[in-house]
This record gives C-alpha cells, sequence and structure tokens, in this order.
C-alpha cells in the first residue's frame, strides 16, 4: 500500500529540481538583473505610488519565500548524497585482535593505532571513531600490520611498507614506522604532500618487497608494476610517477596481485578435465 502524501512528495522533488536548474543558470540572473534594473528606472519615471510599490514589494518577497523552500529541498537531498558517500564501507580485514591499525585519507593525512584502542562490539554497531577527518577529507583505505614484525629468512625484520597511490598517476613507498603510534581518533599525520601536481590520494596498499601493484584510471589505461621498483620515501613526500595520464584521467584504483601459490606437481603431470 502506498504511504500517503507520497505522489505529493515526488511532484514537490521534481519541481524543486527544475526550478534550482532553471535559477541556477546564467540566463536566470540575467532576467533578474533586467527586472531590478528596469524597476528602478521605472520608478522615478512613472511616479508609481506607494501602494503600487507595496504590492511589488510584497510580491517580491512571497516568490523569494518560496524560492527558498525549494532550493532547500535539493540541498537537503545532495548533502544527504555526500553523507552517505562520506559513510560509506571502505575497508575490512581479519585481525587477531592484537595488531597495528592504519588509516589513510584523501587529503593525505594518515593514523596509526594500536588495535586495543577499539573496543569489541556486536555486527550492526556503528563503530567509534579511528580518525578526526577534516573538511571534505575522507578515509580511502586502510591496512593492519603486527606490532612485532618478525625476522625473515635472510636475517631481517619483514618489510611493511605502506604504498600509496594519487589520483595524477603518482605513489610511494614509506615504512609503517614512519608513522608515530597514536590515539584512535586523532587528526593524524602527513602520509602525502598533495598538491596539484600529483593529486589526493586515491588509495593506499600494505606491500613488501616482492609485492606487485595493478593501477587502472578512469580511461581504462592500466599497468602492472613491482613495487620495488617505486623508491621508498619519507612520509611528508609527493611521490614518483606510477602511470602517465592523460590530461582530464584520473586514478581509479590500484590493488595488490595476491602472490602465487606453489602448488606440488606429480612427475606424470597433472590431468586438466
Amino acid at each position: 500500500m502506498p504511504r500517503q502524501g507520497t505522489g505529493f512528495s515526488e511532484r514537490f522533488e521534481r519541481l524543486s529540481r527544475r526550478v534550482t536548474r532553471a535559477v541556477g543558470r546564467p540566463w536566470a540572473f540575467l532576467a533578474a538583473l533586467v527586472i531590478v534594473l528596469g524597476w528602478a528606472t521605472s520608478v522615478p519615471l512613472f511616479g508609481f505610488g506607494d501602494t503600487w510599490q507595496l504590492v511589488i514589494n510584497t510580491g517580491t518577497t512571497i516568490v523569494t519565500f518560496l524560492m527558498v523552500f525549494l532550493i532547500q529541498q535539493t540541498q537537503n537531498k545532495d548533502g544527504k548524497a555526500v553523507e552517505l558517500k562520506l559513510n560509506e564501507l571502505v575497508a575490512a580485514t581479519i585481525t587477531d585482535g592484537s595488531q597495528i591499525v592504519f588509516l589513510a585519507t584523501h587529503n593525505g593525512m594518515a593514523i596509526r593505532f594500536d588495535e586495543d584502542n577499539v573496543r569489541s562490539m556486536g555486527r550492526p554497531a556503528r563503530g567509534v571513531r579511528g580518525i578526526d577527518l577534516g573538511k571534505n577529507d575522507y578515509v580511502v583505505g586502510m591496512a593492519a600490520t603486527p606490532k612485532d614484525r618478525g625476522v625473515g629468512e635472510d636475517g631481517k625484520a619483514c618489510a611493511c611498507l605502506i604504498l600509496s597511490v594519487t589520483e595524477h598517476g603518482y605513489g610511494k613507498r614509506t615504512d609503517v614506522d614512519e608513522y608515530r603510534l597514536q590515539t584512535r581518533g586523532g587528526k593524524g599525520v602527513i602520509n602525502v604532500k598533495t598538491t596539484a601536481k600529483n593529486g589526493k590520494v586515491v588509495s593506499i596498499q600494505l606491500v613488501d618487497d616482492t609485492s606487485e601493484l595493478v593501477v587502472i584510471s578512469q580511461y581504462g589505461k592500466i599497468i602492472r608494476i613491482d613495487t620495488n621498483g617505486v623508491r621508498a620515501a619519507g612520509r611528508s613526500t609527493q611521490g614518483v610517477r606510477l602511470l602517465n595520464l592523460d590530461k582530464e584521467d584520473k586514478v581509479a584504483a590500484s590493488v595488490v596481485i595476491p602472490p602465487e601459490e606453489v602448488k606440488d606437481v606429480p612427475e606424470n603431470g597433472t590431468l586438466l578435465q
């Protein structure tokens, strides 16, 4: 059964969209300017009385009053769309409950905090604040690293590097230890020095010296690279170019290729069916 008032709400929404589009165009501004100038010059010319001016002023006030509601309807809808975009789920990962969480934002900030700062909660819970975002900023990626870096076969600590990719095709690798541990919910530190040259941050990936990365642009350009070819750089740097892009093109996404599993192959081969 349809809800009462649905038909009126839909008609009001269509009207508000049309009015907002119309009054936001250059010709609408010029038409309003002509009307105002015409009114200003005609008053002393024709000597309109106080009653006529009262009628015009009252009509103008009523039109302005109604326009506010029409335009506000569109702004409310756009605001909800932006809020949903900023609050969408970005990433999820399985942890052992004792790892270090790394969050990176679109404007080049990042925070690293202990997983113990995030209390255990139920499935439908909204969660707690990981990073205090600036205006128009949002989280682009998350990574979880072990507290104990461990030791590899070569006797050295295992590499845990954050590879950040920006929208203009730039990237950099930075060791996670470059980011000091903070308390959850802080402002964070600079992850990438974003400029007009390299653009905002699109994604971050946790890599090591054996990882391979695939980067794809909005226009469909794609490249596969060894991440060890991207030089390790400090935290607040712009990075190096990973992909040459056209003027209007931007990086859409990047992903680390999972390592291939080594399979035992029988001496007499494997039958493919």
